[in-house]
């Protein structure tokens, strides 16, 4: 199989799954959302696999701040971590009246934070002293796919091109199936690369 990617022009499988939440900066794409200023929560609205956790662990590396992911059972009745800057990821998961508390302790130091969640959380995240701003992650357009799958297949690119080239057809069909999920994305792109390599 490996011969069959170097047949293709690259080292390996570009889009193989990140072995941790997250993206390594040198395949960061950024995107049009601002992330929280001073007094302000972010709530990131979106389904699996829509860049909810990755766009939290990307502002954290720029900007520092504790980040939590908020697990199930037990776990998630901890209060989340306080600071200037906060990301919760799986927000949701939080119980309401532990959730209004963390706001709060935000609200009074005038702090800034980032959640993750499947669903809006605006009747708890308001508070009087707080801007609160909603994204809907979820729409994936063509371009973006184009976007995102030349950057992962020039960083494992032999040479200056190669035979691994995602057409706007393509494209559209991957974004139209995908349900608003980059992890779909990926996984599809993921088996045609292979197809193609064991094919060489």
């Amino acid at each position: 199989m490996t011969d069959g990617y170097a047949g293709l022009g690259v080292s390996s499988n570009p889009f193989v799954a990140d072995p941790a939440p997250g993206v390594a900066t040198e395949l960061w794409l950024d995107r049009p959302i601002e992330p929280p200023g001073e007094g302000e929560i972010v709530e990131l609205i979106g389904p699996r696999g829509a860049g909810k956790t990755s766009l939290l662990l990307h502002w954290q590396h720029e900007f520092g701040g504790p980040y939590a992911h908020i697990e199930l059972g037990r776990e998630r009745w901890k209060p989340p971590p306080l600071g200037p800057c906060v990301y919760w990821d799986e927000a949701d998961r939080i119980p309401s009246l532990i959730l209004r508390r963390a706001v709060a302790a935000i609200g009074a130091s005038g702090g800034r934070a980032a959640v993750g969640s499947h669903r809006s959380l605006r009747r708890t995240l308001r508070h009087p002293r707080l801007k609160l701003r909603s994204v809907v992650l979820g729409r994936i357009k063509a371009s973006d796919v184009m976007r995102w799958a030349e950057t992962r297949i020039a960083a494992v690119a032999i040479g200056p091109t190669s035979d691994l080239i995602i057409t706007s057809e393509h494209a559209a069909r991957l974004a139209a199936s995908s349900a608003g999920s980059w992890r779909q994305v990926g996984d599809e792109l993921h088996k045609w690369v292979a197809r193609l390599a064991a094919d060489r």
